[in-house]
Order: structure tokens, then sequence, then C-alpha cells
């Protein structure tokens, strides 16, 4: 389900990438096919490649393309053929409207800040883009006695977890 839900076509026309992450679209708009393959490690990188394929146009296409930006990214970078660019802001979305060219590329940048996340219990998590982060103690698993036919199990942390974090609120938004 997540990946046929990475792109969608906008009903007026035009392509909107609503999840990031590596894959290819295959669109028929006008009678022409345009393929747009999205090259990226997102979320563990902060750049994603789009790159616009006309294999069958003769001439540039016109259309908008979506670019959905996250809630947490504040400052989102946009360059066109390795150039900066702008985009148009629409709610959460980067709008590149213009005539395409086989082999356009379009570079979206989602600079990555941690943050803080207040959490129940006064706990604080910590986040970096889309992820968040997480320390795992590892884990000593043993059968409890007289459980052999249910499988009740105890679970045990195998080093001290109860840990603590120094942050600055000056550096790390919440």
């Amino acid at each position: 389900k997540l990946v046929r839900s990475m792109w969608m076509e906008m009903p007026e026309g035009g392509l909107v990438a609503v999840v990031h992450g590596p894959s290819t679209v295959r669109w028929a708009h006008g009678g022409h096919v345009v393929e747009v393959e999205a090259r990226t490690d997102y979320p563990f990188d902060e750049t994603i490649r789009y790159e616009v394929r006309l294999p069958e146009a003769s001439a540039p296409i016109s259309f908008p393309l979506r670019l959905r930006v996250p809630g947490w990214c504040e400052t989102p970078e946009l360059a066109l053929g390795g150039s900066g660019a702008a985009g148009q802001v629409a709610g959460d979305y980067l709008v590149i409207d213009r005539a395409w060219s086989d082999g356009d590329v379009v570079e979206l940048r989602l600079p990555m800040a941690p943050r803080a996340i207040p959490r129940g219990r006064a706990a604080t998590g910590v986040a970096l883009g889309p992820l968040v982060l997480a320390f795992s103690p590892g884990e000593i698993w043993q059968r409890l006695p007289g459980s052999a036919a249910f499988g009740d199990w105890e679970v045990r942390p195998r080093r001290t977890w109860n840990m603590a974090l120094a942050i600055e609120p000056e550096t790390v938004a919440a």
C-alpha cells in the first residue's frame, strides 16, 4: 500500500510526490508517457533526486510537479538542473509548474535537525527528520516456569536502560 501511494495524479493534471522514497512513476499525460524516478536514501539522507524522462516526446511537456514538504522540515531547498530554484509553496507542497524536457533533474533537500519530543511522565524523546531515535538496552528472554504449553515469557534488559539526555533548550527545537 505504501509504494502504491507514493505518487498521485492531481485532478487538474500534474504529479504529486506524496511519500518520499526510491520509486519510479509512469504517467500518461496529453497523449505522452512521462516517467519520474526518485533516487534517494531518504529517510536516512536529506536529498531526493527526481529525474524526468519523456521517452516518446520530441518537445517539452508542461505539467506541475508537487513535492511534499514534511511538517518537521522548516527550510526545504530546491535545485533544478544543479542550480537553486524557487517553487511555489502551496500548503505542505513545493510546486514546480513548467515545461519539462527529457532528462530534467530536480533535487529536493529536506534538512534534518535534531528536535526534542515531549513524552509522558516528563520524558523527552529525540527525533531527527522523520526518524524517532531509540536506544535498545538489549533483551534477555526467559520462559516463565510452568508455562511450556502457553509460552509465557519474561523480558529483562541486557544492560541499564535508565538513561538521561542533557539537552540545551536553545539548541534543540521542541
